[in-house]
């Protein structure tokens, strides 16, 4: 029996030979993957933790062991076809958050300013198009779910191929998920950086969710400088600011659906909605409330001023009267100083201290 090719002798896209061609290819950058990231612990003398361990491995030998085990008694089963790419996707998602920690141990030089040049000659001010972003509450909140759902979304479309049988489509999404992860993180490890929010000011961030465009930053400081010497499932980070995986994640889902016509109007506003996230969000964990009843903080000198909290883009609103300072409760004494020293109505520069 002949296998079914095209004239230039490959397999015929939906074939069992192109299931395994794709397949195999998604096996061998697996491995290259997890070598990788186990030659950088070696080299560096880094040493794996367990705490924390305990559950992601649970689940990811359950995914793949029972996987394999249903698809050796049916090799068509799609919940066995799903199970062994979640199982993959979720192995292939620890070691990428590793190898991104280990790749900076290479200690190459810092790449932030090379990157803003970059931007500048093609016309671009992320730092501008963060401030523009925090004007707009609403489009904050859009993507702030925006970015935070490209991974998620790319995992789940991986099961949803494997249970709908879509064998080719879910082998392939694997491979480019895993293989696009491995080159992400070697790109991050050669020319490391911290991101467009190298430069943003405190009250700027303020304004977006908790931890946006900054919460990498003591994990690639302390990989970068080589302080750490130990790596466990509980501390694992995403520290590839650049280039964004999240992008590319975004791109990877619209491919796998792209097939569907119905789909594509959607596709295409999500992908350049998370596209656009990566610049003013950049890993974004919780919305800074502006409602709450704010912190008094007292200023000391001989006046003092009240200033409340202002959504709408300027941060503090400052009145002379003589009442006590006020600021956002989710602001450090720390922050709350630097971001209310010069703006004193008569402006004199004062010391802030917590309310008494």
């Amino acid at each position: 029996m002949t296998s079914a090719c095209t004239a230039s002798g490959d397999p015929v896209p939906g074939t069992p030979q192109a299931v395994a061609r794709l397949r195999t290819a998604t096996l061998f950058v697996m491995t290259t993957l997890l070598l990788t990231a186990g030659c950088l612990m070696v080299r560096f003398e880094i040493q794996a933790r367990s705490d924390g361990a305990f559950w992601p491995i649970l689940l990811m030998s359950t995914l793949l062991f029972g996987g394999w085990l249903v698809r050796r008694t049916d090799p068509a089963s799609p919940p066995a076809l799903a199970a062994i790419g979640a199982g993959l996707a979720f192995l292939a998602s620890s070691g990428g958050a590793a190898l991104r920690m280990l790749v900076l141990g290479l200690e190459c030089p810092q790449a932030d300013e090379m990157l803003r040049s970059a931007d500048a000659y093609l016309g671009m001010d992320a730092v501008s198009v963060i401030r523009w972003t925090t004007g707009h509450p609403a489009l904050v909140t859009v993507l702030r779910y925006a970015y935070s759902s490209s991974l998620p979304m790319l995992l789940l479309s991986i099961i949803a191929l494997g249970l709908s049988g879509r064998a080719v489509a879910m082998w392939r999404t694997c491979f480019m998920y895993i293989g696009t992860l491995l080159v992400t993180c070697l790109i991050s490890g050669l020319v490391p950086a911290k991101g467009s929010f190298v430069g943003v000011s405190e009250v700027t961030q303020a304004l977006l969710p908790e931890g946006a465009g900054t919460y990498a930053f003591q994990a690639f400081e302390s990989f970068h400088a080589s302080h750490s010497n130990s790596i466990s499932f509980s501390t694992l980070s995403g520290v590839a600011c650049f280039p964004s995986f999240h992008t590319t994640a975004a791109f990877i889902f619209a491919q796998a659906w792209w097939d569907r016509r119905e789909s594509r109007p959607f596709l295409g506003v999500w992908l350049v909605t998370v596209v656009f996230s990566t610049i003013p969000m950049g890993g974004s964990l919780r919305r800074r409330s502006c409602r709450r009843r704010p912190t008094v903080c007292k200023l000391r000198g001989d006046r003092q001023n009240h200033h409340s909290w202002s959504p709408d883009g300027a941060v503090f609103r400052a009145e002379d009267i003589d009442e006590p300072r006020r600021c956002p409760p989710e602001l450090s004494v720390m922050e709350v100083q630097r971001c209310l020293e010069p703006s004193t109505a008569d402006g004199r520069v004062g010391t802030m201290l917590p309310a008494s």
